[in-house]
Parts: structure tokens; C-alpha cells; sequence
């Protein structure tokens, strides 16, 4: 029945178990119980010693018996030093990660700082942590250096000293998100959303997929950028030089294009609806499949040159 079988279970697990801790125990008591027997045949009974029975002579007996037991402590003694190898290889691996976790946890400390030197000394000790152990670390420095922009810049101290530059330490963490050549952060999806970049270089950098609703982009370098398939809902690309960038397949709704320079940028299959392109300056451009209200943006922008509009999906406002 299946009390029996769990009585039995557990009988087994508790004989398994105290064997275990006892092994050494048991196996002493083997050892010497042909001497005990031998030694209580002698004195206490009369048919006489107990190995007296023509089965085996004594001393072979013993020469035996102890080869054997000498095999069985040579097998011991090794399995305990591979025990001991063990638990301080596992004791080394503990000590190791508890280092890491303090290197993760100073360089989150770092970034909070109010001087940018340190906080650049903290993004650099994340970065190197990831690129040491990439299976442990590289989507949670991920997220909180995305964090760290996100919070940074959303600040109105950092809006106020920072108006047409970005910090130091938030362009060097964008270079290192967004970098085509270093493929640490590779896969990734950025979310910056409601972040002040402006005056960023983000030349040629990878932006794919990206969350970037309410992100401020005010005069920056977005020259060869990729963002297909990225949300940019509300984003202001204000001044912003976006020569040959690719925003297919984006949405960019009621986004501003404040004077951007557009020039050979592919819309292509991006949803532009609501989109405000007053003064920017649209050159050699791909809207194919594009859907844009059309005469609105024939009326705000600068100019708009060599740039095919007959497939451009129109929608009103």
C-alpha cells in the first residue's frame, strides 16, 4: 500500500543517511569483529577458538584481512580528500560569488553619486563585471545602467546643467548599449523612455526596438542611427541631424521634427500620424509605405527634395 511504501521510503533514506555520516564507525567495527570473535572463542568457549574450523589458517587469515581493510582505508582516504577537494572548491566558488555580488553592488552605489567621475568609475566596473562573467551579470548591468539614464536625466538639475550636452557618463553608457562593434549588450532591448539625450552622438548606434516614447533627442548627432521597429511616441527630434538613419517600421507619433535634418533617412513603413515637421529639411528620403498626413507635411517642412511621396500612405488629420 502506499503508507508501506512511504514507511519503507523514508526507513531507507534514514538508514542511507546515518550510513553515510557513520561509514567510518561501521567500518572499524568490521575490521576488528574477526578479533573479537577469535578473542571470545579463546577464553569463553570450550570447543575453542573460533577459527579453529580447518577453513582457513590464521595467519593467512589476518594477512588477508588486513589487505583487504589496507585497500578499503586506501579507497577512504581518497574519497575523503575528493570530499574535502569538493566542499572547498564549492566554499571557493561561494567566497568568489560573494565577490562579485560586493563588485555589482559598489558599482550600483557608484552611479548614484552627485560627481560624474565617480559615476563614470562605477558604469566602468559594471561593464568590465559583465565582460568577466557575461552568464551572471550582463542583463542586470543592463537594465540599471538603463535605469541609471532614465532617472539621471529626468531630473531637472541635470536638465538645467546639461541643456545642449550630455553628461559624460550617460554618452559613455549609450556607446557602450548601443555599440555595433562591441557585441556585450548584443540582443537587448534599450528601454529610455522620458529621457533628456540631448546634443547625444549616437552615430551609427544600434537603437532597434527600442522604448523611446517622450525622449527628448534636442540637437543630437543621430546621423546613421538604427531604429526600426522602435516606439517613439511623442519623441522630439528638435535640431536633431538624422542623415541616413532608419526609422522603418517605427512608430513616431505625434513626435517633433522641429528643423531635424532628414536627409536620405528611410521612413519606410513607419506610422507617423500627428507628427510635427515645421521647419525640418527632408532630402533624398524613403517614405514608401509610409502613413502621413501628406499636405501637413508639404506645409511644415523647409523643403522637401528628391524625395518620392507617390507611395506614401496619406491620413488625415
Amino acid at each position: 500500500s502506499p503508507r508501506i511504501y512511504i514507511f519503507t521510503f523514508l526507513i531507507y533514506q534514514y538508514m542511507r543517511n546515518h550510513t553515510r555520516k557513520n561509514i567510518l564507525n561501521i567500518l572499524i567495527i568490521i575490521f576488528l569483529s574477526p578479533f573479537i570473535l577469535i578473542f571470545i572463542g579463546d577464553h569463553f568457549y570450550s570447543i575453542g577458538p573460533l577459527y579453529t574450523f580447518g577453513i582457513v589458517d590464521l595467519k593467512d587469515f589476518f594477512m588477508f584481512w588486513i589487505g583487504v581493510f589496507g585497500v578499503f582505508g586506501v579507497v577512504y582516504n581518497i574519497s575523503q580528500n575528493q570530499t574535502r577537494i569538493s566542499q572547498q572548491d564549492k566554499l571557493i566558488d561561494i567566497t568568489n560569488k560573494d565577490r562579485r555580488d560586493s563588485r555589482f553592488a559598489k558599482g550600483v552605489e557608484l552611479l548614484s553619486s552627485s560627481n560624474e567621475s565617480t559615476r563614470i568609475g562605477g558604469v566602468y566596473d559594471l561593464y568590465f563585471l559583465v565582460k568577466e562573467f557575461p552568464n551572471d551579470y550582463t542583463y542586470s548591468v543592463f537594465n540599471v545602467l538603463s535605469s541609471h539614464i532614465r532617472s539621471l536625466t529626468s531630473t531637472v538639475a541635470y536638465q538645467n546643467e546639461h541643456k545642449f550636452q550630455p553628461s559624460t557618463d550617460i554618452q559613455l553608457i549609450l556607446n557602450l548599449l548601443t555599440s555595433d562593434l562591441d557585441k556585450t549588450f548584443k540582443g537587448h532591448t534599450l528601454d529610455l523612455h522620458d529621457s533628456y539625450l540631448a546634443g547625444v552622438n549616437l552615430q551609427n548606434k544600434i537603437l532597434n526596438y527600442a522604448n523611446l516614447e517622450y525622449t527628448r533627442f534636442y540637437r543630437s548627432d543621430l546621423t546613421g542611427t538604427q531604429f526600426v521597429h522602435s516606439l517613439l511616441t511623442k519623441t522630439s527630434f528638435e535640431k536633431a541631424d538624422l542623415t541616413l538613419a532608419n526609422l522603418s517600421n517605427a512608430t513616431i507619433e505625434n513626435s517633433t521634427f522641429y528643423h531635424a535634418t532628414l536627409k536620405m533617412t528611410n521612413l519606410s513603413n513607419s506610422y507617423l500620424h500627428g507628427s510635427i515637421f515645421h521647419g525640418a529639411r527632408i532630402e533624398k528620403s524613403i517614405l514608401k509605405n509610409a502613413k502621413v498626413d501628406i499636405g501637413t507635411l508639404q506645409k511644415q517642412a523647409e523643403y522637401i527634395r528628391d524625395t518620392d511621396l507617390s507611395e506614401v500612405q496619406i491620413i488625415e488629420q
